[in-house]
Formats: structure tokens, sequence, C-alpha cells
């Protein structure tokens, strides 16, 4: 009989603590974002403030880090990158993961970053733009496997309430939930368990960033129908403010251009990341 067990470590638990008890702060963005009197915008659309971009968003990486206020990360550089199309500075509302959509549908944000998905449900609150990359499910081994066939029997460590967990029960001999990426990799290193199946955002840049886990290879799964999130997987957006038309136009033909001139995969892949995962174009 499969045994599936959920396991919470103090440090996981620790982490949550300190993300769910963290204020908002602002920050204004004066870099690449900034404006200058001479700068005529690509765009013209509303915002909450006149010649400011509002952005909600959680500290998280690899999407986004205040570092010292020099914003970096995937959506930290995309939406740079935009405002500064727009002739826009940048005043980054950083905030409990909780509260970032909920900023932007309550109009005191103008878009919201962090890798949120483009759900039905989520756009009957917040505009939603075209996919910016691809959640594909990814394994790490030590081995650098990704066939998901590897994993038949094996004792396997993924995340609660990931949206494959029930298919990869029926596949795992033994299946761990663990209440984040790290708790996950860590156990994989000490050879708690043989695989793990994680995002494939944060998992392979938490492995390329860390000495520790230097033995560990992750591999974007390969397509395989027993694990559907692998065929049609999530679809991250740049969620905004609903009903402005202007500023859905804008964020879609900037994410379209930097997808067709291969900026976005020049973005993913100074944060450690497999450049495939920008191929939007085969799921959207």
């Amino acid at each position: 009989m499969k045994k599936i067990h959920k396991v919470a470590t103090s440090i996981a638990v620790a982490m949550l603590a300190v993300t769910t008890l963290a204020s908002c702060s602002s920050s204004s963005d004066t870099g690449d974002g900034a404006t200058t009197e001479d700068c005529t915008p690509r765009w013209e659309f509303p915002t909450i403030s006149d010649g400011m971009l509002t952005v909600s968003i959680n500290e998280l990486m690899p999407y986004f880090s205040e570092n010292g206020g020099a914003p970096q990360g995937v959506d930290a550089d995309f939406l740079k990158a935009f405002a500064a199309d727009a002739c826009l500075d940048i005043d980054w509302q950083v905030q409990p993961a909780s509260s970032v959509i909920q900023a932007v549908a309550s109009g005191r944000a103008d878009v919201a970053g962090g890798g949120w998905y483009a759900t039905e449900e989520r756009g009957e609150i917040v505009g939603l733009s075209d996919p910016i990359y691809v959640e594909l499910p990814t394994i790490a081994s030590a081995d650098g496997t990704s066939d998901i066939e590897d994993l038949r029997g094996k004792v396997v460590g993924t995340i609660s309430g990931y949206t494959w967990n029930e298919e990869l029960a029926e596949i795992a001999g033994e299946l761990k939930e663990y209440q984040s990426s790290d708790a996950t990799l860590q156990d994989l290193q000490a050879g708690r368990i043989e695989y793990a199946l994680v995002g494939g955002i944060d998992a392979p840049y938490i492995v390329d960033q860390t000495q520790a886990l230097s033995e560990i290879k992750t591999e974007l799964m390969d397509p395989n129908p027993v694990i559907s999130s692998s065929v049609e997987p999530q679809l991250p957006n740049i969620c905004h403010t609903k009903g402005n038309d202007e500023l859905t136009a804008a964020l879609n033909e900037k994410i379209n251009e930097m997808h067709e001139n291969g900026d976005y995969a020049k973005i993913v892949e100074t944060y450690g990341l497999d450049p495939r995962i920008v191929d939007v174009d085969q799921f959207a």
C-alpha cells in the first residue's frame, strides 16, 4: 500500500511565520524604470499615481527581491523594462503574498508580480495579461532524470497543495509532502527521499544558489499525461487593474516583444532557470 506522509520542518514553519507577519513596505525605484524629462512614452495608460507604476509584490526569489534598494528577479526585471518604455518610475509595494492580488483588486496598486497564475476566478477581480512563462513540473534528483516513470515505486517528495499530488501518489511507492521547496530539497540532499517533483521556477533557483545542494540536478519533466500539468501547465501572468484596457494592451505588447526577441529567455537564464519555461506558445 502506498503511504503519504506530510512533513513539516521547523525551518519551513518559521519562514512561513515570518512571511505572514511581515509588514508592507514601499520603495521607489529610480533605476531602470526611472523617467527623464526628454522621455517619450511608448504607451499611455492611466495609473494610480501620475508618473508612477505602483507594483504590489511579495519578497520571493527568483521572482523578486528588494536587494537593498536595487530590485531584482524575473518579474522585477520585466517590470523595470516595461516601466522604462512607459516613462514611469516604480513604487514597489512589498507585502505578504496573501495581500498582493487584493492590493490590485482594491485599487491600491496598478500591477502585481510574483508568478500569479491566470485563473478564471482571479480574472473576475483583476485584469490578466498574456502568459509570461510556464510553470512546468521539474524533477529534482541525483541522477538528472526528466522521465516521471523513473519515480515509479520510489520515495518521492513534493510540496503540499501542488496540483499534481494526487497523480504523483499513484506513481510513487511513498509520497512525502513538505511545506516548502527548501525543505523538500534538503531531504533529497540528505537521502531521506529519492526524488522530488517540484516547481520549475523556484526549485532550480534554490539549487543554483545553494552550495549545500550542489549535487542535486533539476530537469524539466518530459511531458507525460500521468502528470497532467506537464501537458497542460499553469501559465503565470502580470495581474493588473481590471478594466484598464490600455494597460492590458501595453503589457501584452511588451511581453510578446520580449518573448520574440529573446530578452525573456535571457532574464530567466540570469537566475539559473531553464529558458524553455518562456516557450509559452506551445501551451497558450
